[in-house]
């Protein structure tokens, strides 16, 4: 027999990544009224003569423009790592609350839809077609008592019958004799 030598070479080690580079600071995920969740960056400022909740909001993996949140409109604070938030935080604009969405820099903000122009919109008052008689004034004076085809019903909710309905008469049952 032949003895071979053999080389066993040791497997390679692995590259493990640095975690990535949070800014510091403490992190939350924050639960505002008004069924608004905000997750970000958290500090406690003290601005106007009272206490504020100063949150960075946390969108595309960038910290925003501070917000000022006031103490009595927190429902829920859940402290949280830097991971946890940047992970849990909006990845689409219209998860953000429209305060925070307004003060998006341009290059954030979506791509406006192909093939309609919402700029020149117009929208419907009283939901028929465009015949251009839409004007608010019309539905208005409708429901003035002057109005010609004023019924007494300024909801326009369906009228309940003024006597009640007769009673149901029951024809009793026929016993087998």
């Amino acid at each position: 027999m032949m003895n071979e030598t053999q080389t066993i070479e040791a497997p390679a080690a692995e590259t493990v990544e640095p975690p990535p580079a949070f800014p510091d600071g403490e992190y939350a995920i924050v639960e505002l009224m008004g069924h608004q969740t905000v997750v970000g960056r958290v500090s406690e400022v003290d601005r106007f003569g009272t206490k504020f909740l100063q949150m960075e909001p946390i969108y595309l993996g960038k910290l925003l423009t501070p917000i000022l949140q006031g103490g009595s409109s927190i429902y829920r604070c859940t402290p949280c790592s830097a991971e946890v938030a940047f992970a849990r935080a909006p990845t689409a604009d219209y998860q953000l609350p429209q305060s925070v969405r307004a003060t998006l820099p341009k290059h954030m903000l979506p791509a406006p839809a192909v093939g309609r122009d919402h700029s020149r919109e117009v929208f419907e008052v009283d939901g028929d077609e465009d015949d251009g008689s839409d004007h608010h004034e019309d539905n208005y004076n409708s429901q003035h008592p002057d109005h010609p085809d004023y019924d007494g019903n300024p909801d326009d909710q369906p009228r309940l019958p003024l006597t009640p309905p007769a009673p149901a008469t029951v024809e009793p049952p026929e016993f087998a004799a």
